[in-house]
């Protein structure tokens, strides 16, 4: 005998809300999609284990999120710090004469002519 078409992902998931909801049981779902209860118990599991899946995922994504703007402070602090580094360097270098020297562009006038 051969298989009957496929149900629509949307009619499938319909079908199992009532399930789950108690509007009607695998028996009265099945004869609706004109499948057998085994087939409504197993769309019914992996529903469930879907949503499972899907719930694990974004506990996952939710901890790498929180990891990568933990990084992005740290890395934001690090980037200060050596923006304080560079100045410090660039006074003792050039001694605080020489921070009045940039052009408008913010560099070096140094050697161009005004």
């Amino acid at each position: 005998m051969p298989r009957p078409p496929a149900l629509d992902q949307d009619k499938k998931t319909e079908l199992i809300l009532d399930v789950l909801a108690g509007r009607c049981n695998l028996s009265q779902a099945a004869m609706r999609a004109g499948v057998s209860a085994q087939a409504v118990a197993n769309w019914r599991r992996q529903f469930i284990e879907g949503g499972s899946r899907a719930m694990q995922s974004q506990c996952a994504l939710r901890a790498t999120r929180e990891q990568n703007n933990l990084r992005l402070r740290q890395l934001f602090h690090e980037v200060q710090q050596l923006k304080i580094a560079l100045a410090e360097a660039h006074l003792a270098m050039h001694g605080p004469h020489g921070l009045g020297r940039l052009d408008h562009g913010g560099r070096s006038a140094v050697g161009q002519r005004r």
